[in-house]
């Protein structure tokens, strides 16, 4: 007669069956890398959005690439980066943009360090908006895959319900600075503790975000 052990027993007895199946389809191995298939989970997302939209408001209507300001029905892409590109134009124009910042259509003041205003002076002003936008978007998703290793199929779903997360899709979509931070600190923790010249890299990084956003360390 077969035996069940006394701590098998207490595991059964205390957690439900399916959160003990759900426990072994983590630990299980897949024959290919997972992280195909979150790839696949993410352009079916994005591709939904965009075969559902229809040809005369595409994207716009869905908030997804482009919102139009209610006040002024002007199309704008990634909402968020647009504004500290405005801010950096209208500074190039001598405003004072923490005081008034008349390239934005709300007229939002700026309320980040200075270093935001960089970009101006490389020559990027809101019509790069969606350029920027879009490679940061696609930075963001491949440093993501890169963060989380291999993965199975079931891990794979997960990440890629995180991934299309309100959460997430906003900051993505508005191309918040938080989606730079990450980024960068996601490469930071990568580049740690590889050698001398990666761990100054590292810690560049780090310093770097701190200045962006003063909240990482």
């Amino acid at each position: 007669m077969m035996t069940v052990s006394p701590y098998r027993s207490s595991i059964d007895a205390r957690y439900p069956r399916v959160f003990i199946l759900f426990s072994s389809a983590l630990a299980k191995e897949s024959k290919l890398d997972g992280r195909i298939f979150l790839v696949i989970l993410l352009a079916v997302y994005f591709l939904t959005i965009a075969i559902s939209s229809s040809p005369y408001d595409t994207w716009a209507s869905r908030g997804v690439l482009q919102t139009s300001w209610p006040l002024t029905n002007e199309p704008i892409s990634f909402g968020d980066l647009y504004h500290v590109l405005s801010c950096g134009e209208c500074n190039q124009l001598k405003y004072n943009v923490y005081l008034e910042n008349p390239c934005d259509p709300l007229e939002r003041l700026f309320m980040y360090p200075r270093i935001w205003l960089l970009p101006a002076e490389l020559g990027f002003n809101r019509n790069h908006s969606a350029f920027l936008g879009f490679g940061l978007a696609l930075i963001f998703f491949i440093t993501f895959l890169r963060l989380i290793q291999r993965l199975n199929y079931v891990e794979a779903l997960l990440y890629g319900i995180l991934a299309c997360s309100p959460a997430v899709i906003l900051g993505v979509e508005r191309g918040n600075a938080d989606i730079l931070i990450f980024v960068l600190l996601a490469w930071s923790i990568a580049l740690m503790n590889r050698g001398a010249a990666t761990s100054v890299a590292s810690y560049g990084l780090i310093f770097l975000s701190a200045i962006l956003k003063l909240y990482p360390v």
